[in-house]
């Protein structure tokens, strides 16, 4: 079955949708269990390493 109803909340599933959702979050606890992330667009990152930041001669620092 593609598709399914839960008995209990009438909520609907699609079970392609779910296998997406349940290798895209093992993945992530993969990254996170190598010390990396995985950004909103997409892209890794070390954790705890940000870019630096360029600032102009005598700019305020905030």
């Amino acid at each position: 079955m593609r598709q399914w109803v839960c008995s209990t909340y009438g909520t609907e599933h699609d079970r392609d949708l779910n296998a997406v959702r349940n290798i895209r979050q093992q993945g992530i606890s993969k990254l996170k269990a190598e010390g990396l992330f995985v950004s909103a667009c997409g892209g890794l990152h070390k954790t705890g390493t940000l870019p630096a930041v360029v600032r102009e001669a005598r700019s305020p620092i905030l």
